[in-house]
């Protein structure tokens, strides 16, 4: 089994013994933004595992913009990992965590299955099927795509000659887990990955999620000793490279002004994701805006902000209430550019920007980075984001239900990691809950919900909520200044 390697001291990664107190990570940090003396508190309480006392590990969304500013390479994101991986193992994770892990039976792949397409799920079936094969090169479909895997039906792709492989199974390549700070479980999806690519035999990977090609590329490499063999590309930089080889000809550029969101992960690979990400807008004939928190200091697009509020037993209105404002202050962030969109090349944050969109009726359009190609190119992308919202919606709905009527899905749990060497798909939801969630559905897409009102309506009620979270967490931080004003200096320890 693959084993995050442990350094000398309390921490696998987080070097203390380098740690010289001075606060830039949680000065530089774009969501606490403290002052010197504040930051050092904070990184002390964090130390200590002073959980609810730190806003770093009350509110930290894994962006680690921390560890780029560090001047001693600490690695200060690393600490974040290991105080979350300590509340794990003392606590578990709240019910509602079932969503992320794929074999779990209330997991939100298993949920929206019942409303996808019969070609969305044929072409997944397909995708979890080449795994088996032998592949040179293979585009590697991606946890999140699984989402939204319309994406991967636009004409830019279908004349590649990848092989396109991929499925839940593969547990995001640890993405998800190990921003969970989930250590254990991270190395049993290390050993699934190395056997499933030894099946592959696969020399090249195209990573259709940015997040997975870091994760293989970087973080799994230096974190958990991992070695695949493999070379791994990005999708923007394939997309990039096909266009200057003249295999995807941009026809109809678009002559419209784009804002680029930086997602977490971009800040790997030495951040060339970010500039990569800009020059292929304007290669598609787009004109390029930046957002007040842009490239390293990027804005998380709020779907993470659930994570310090699952280890913070925030229950289920808190959980629910830091991702709406995280989101909404991202798109607001986006909308204050004065773009016609917002472009992104992670099907993560494109779904759930997507959905804090059409929740709070925020009119700036939100597109994935294959669609802005794939228009560039003269084809017609699915732009079926919307309505993929609302399923999503229905799953959330489920999830709030099971929840509200059920003591024990309520408790604390202990997921179970990834079988040895066994790519297993999601369970299926049984025909009861399958009927139950497409009733939800149809509700969701009836004439009233979608009517003028009702978005206006629902819009001004999240917007509400999410500028009322906001001003909570200003005063909370506003609070935290004071006390270390008056705190000793906490330099020394």
């Amino acid at each position: 089994m693959a084993k995050a390697r442990k350094k000398a001291g309390r921490y696998r990664w987080f070097r203390e013994d380098r740690c010289a107190g001075c606060g830039a990570c949680l000065a530089a940090c774009p969501v606490v933004e403290l002052p010197e003396n504040a930051a050092r508190l904070d990184r002390d309480r964090a130390i200590r595992g002073r959980f609810a006392e730190s806003l770093s590990l009350s509110l930290c969304t894994t962006c680690n913009a921390c560890d780029l500013v560090c001047p001693e390479g600490a690695s200060p994101y690393e600490l974040v990992l290991e105080r979350f991986d300590a509340e794990y193992n003392a606590k578990g994770l709240p019910g509602i965590a079932r969503m992320v892990f794929p074999n779990e039976y209330w997991n939100i792949w298993t949920l929206l299955r019942p409303l996808m397409t019969e070609q969305e799920i044929r072409d997944m079936d397909n995708w979890a099927d080449a795994l088996r094969g032998r592949h040179r090169t293979v585009m590697l479909t991606g946890f999140y795509t699984n989402i939204v895997p319309y994406l991967l039906k636009g004409e830019v792709f279908s004349g590649s000659g990848l092989a396109i492989a991929g499925s839940e199974g593969l547990w995001g390549c640890g993405g998800d887990t190990n921003k969970l700070g989930l250590i254990g479980i991270t190395e049993r999806v290390v050993d699934l990955l190395k056997r499933q690519f030894a099946i592959l035999g696969v020399k090249k990977l195209v990573c259709f999620m940015e997040a997975e090609a870091a994760m293989l590329a970087e973080v799994l490499p230096a974190r958990y000793g991992a070695r695949f063999g493999f070379t791994v590309e990005p999708l923007d930089s394939w997309l990039t490279n096909e266009i200057n080889a003249g295999r995807i000809r941009i026809t109809t550029p678009l002559g419209i002004t784009a804002t680029v969101h930086d997602n977490c992960m971009s800040r790997y690979f030495g951040g060339k994701p970010q500039d990569t990400m800009r020059d292929l807008m304007r290669k598609c004939g787009c004109s390029v805006v930046e957002m007040a928190h842009n490239r390293e200091k990027a804005l998380c697009c709020g779907w993470a902000a659930t994570i310090p509020a699952l280890h913070s037993g925030a229950g289920l209105p808190g959980i629910f209430l830091y991702m709406v404002y995280s989101l909404d202050r991202r798109l607001r962030e986006a909308a204050a550019t004065g773009a016609d969109a917002v472009v992104t090349g992670c099907p993560a944050c494109y779904i759930f920007l997507s959905l804090i969109r059409l929740l709070a009726n925020r009119s700036i359009k939100v597109y994935h980075t294959s669609e802005i190609v794939t228009m560039a190119a003269g084809g017609t992308p699915a732009l079926a984001a919307e309505e993929r919202c609302r399923d999503l919606l229905a799953a959330v709905m489920m999830l709030v239900r099971q929840w509200a009527l059920h003591a024990r899905f309520r408790k604390r749990f202990r997921p179970l990691p990834p079988e040895p060497g066994r790519t297993e798909r999601p369970p299926l939801l049984n025909e009861k809950d399958a009927a139950r969630i497409r009733r939800i559905r149809r509700l969701l897409g009836g004439r009233l919900a979608k009517s003028r009102a009702t978005r206006a309506l629902v819009g001004l009620a999240v917007r509400g909520a999410a500028a009322a979270y906001g001003l909570r967490l200003k005063a909370k931080r506003s609070l935290f200044i004071r006390a270390a004003a008056h705190a000793p200096d906490s330099k020394t320890r």
